[in-house]
């Protein structure tokens, strides 16, 4: 068979109507396999802030309001949670106080250990 019995044939009319380049274009487009993926990975990327360093005021402040702290009182604290050395996130936190381990060094608020040291603000409330 050569190609002289067909080059002078007419291209056949197509069954299928031709799709615009947009739709075209929409087959080939990426597509998120996983639904919700991008927002969960965009929460996990916090910025990091690095760790205050308390005046002496400050620390004066926070050792006189950790004296005065008794198991079952409410309070509010802002505490410094380390991702790396130097570098984390501040937390809010309320709740009643579980323990206090002045040899530890630790407050316990609702079974969350918290360090003296890494302290930002207590504030105790007069009720939950």
């Amino acid at each position: 068979m050569s190609y002289e019995d067909i080059i002078h044939e007419h291209r056949p009319s197509p069954i299928r109507k031709r799709m615009t380049r947009s739709e075209r274009a929409k087959i080939f487009m990426p597509f998120a396999a996983l639904k919700g993926y991008e927002e969960a990975t965009a929460a996990r990327e916090d910025v990091l802030t690095e760790r205050i360093e308390l005046s002496e005021e400050r620390q004066s402040y926070l050792n006189d309001q950790l004296t005065q702290l008794e198991k079952g009182m409410p309070i509010r604290i802002t505490y410094f949670q380390p991702e790396t050395y130097n570098h984390g996130h501040y937390v809010k936190k309320q709740g009643k106080v579980t323990k206090i381990d002045t040899y530890g060094q630790l407050l316990v608020i609702n079974q969350k250990e918290i360090r003296f040291a890494d302290l930002y603000d207590l504030n105790i409330l007069t009720s939950l």
